[in-house]
């Protein structure tokens, strides 16, 4: 009798036990240990998000002038030397209906353009957009665009590390490359695009080609190549005298 009871009492503990180690995770269905995951979202890719952002301050021209008044002018150009502080912000001058062949817009920009050069700012990286809606015809705006990065939502440990049934990637795989690349970069704007090539002297690079198809190489001087000798460097490499 008293072996039954001991054998009864093991025997509901070992069951107790088995049942919890098979209950399912219903809250999680991804940490399922019998890998049934089959309502799983896919992971999130781990990557920066790069948006411009404008901001914009109305100059208000008298009607029919091209002459701003000294309060105008003063707010104008202290906009431009707080806001358009980095080398890489686009400053854009924003018109509404524009009539480029009227004197009056002619002057207006020449306005513009001294207000720009006060502010400390090259005129000629200043662009220009025209017919904008909402801008009133004695109007401009002086628009400052910069890029602006937003980090992936990181660390993201949703999955349990350790248990890969689904042959796939731990959620906070790649967090530390996105963040460490919207963090380190300079300017945001090369991540949508890159940068133009600087302009090269042409004469210089056709005459190469011509040189070439002409047959006329110049030979390789040993002297300015990167060389042993040519930095002194003596020694049997073989042996490993020298290194």
């Amino acid at each position: 009798m008293m072996r039954s009871r001991l054998f009864t009492s093991i025997m509901a503990v070992l069951t107790v036990a088995v049942l919890s180690g098979c209950q399912t995770y219903k809250d999680r269905a991804w940490h399922d240990p019998l890998n049934l995951q089959v309502d799983m979202k896919p992971r999130d890719e781990k990557k920066v998000q790069v948006a411009p952002s404008e901001i914009a301050f109305a100059l208000q021209f008298p009607a029919g002038s091209a002459t701003l008044n000294d309060a105008e002018r003063r707010a104008a150009v202290n906009f431009l030397k707080r806001r358009a502080t980095e080398h890489t912000d686009d400053v854009i001058i924003d018109f509404g209906l524009v009539h480029e062949t009227t004197t009056l817009a002619y002057d207006r920009r020449t306005t513009i353009a001294l207000l720009v050069t006060d502010a400390g700012l090259d005129p000629m990286r200043v662009k220009a957009r025209q017919n904008i809606a909402g801008i009133a015809e004695n109007e401009v705006n002086l628009t400052v665009r910069r890029y602006l990065v937003t980090l992936p939502g990181c660390p993201n440990f949703t999955s349990r590390a350790g248990r890969t049934f689904d042959n796939r990637p731990h959620s906070n795989w790649g967090c530390a490359t996105a963040t460490n690349l919207g963090l380190m970069v300079a300017e945001p704007q090369d991540i949508v695009y890159g940068r133009g090539g600087t302009p090269g002297d042409g004469e210089g690079l056709i005459l190469g080609v011509q040189r070439y198809r002409a047959g006329e190489q110049r030979a390789l001087s040993v002297t300015d190549t990167n060389t042993a000798s040519s930095h002194g460097v003596s020694g049997d490499s073989e042996s490993g005298d020298g290194k």
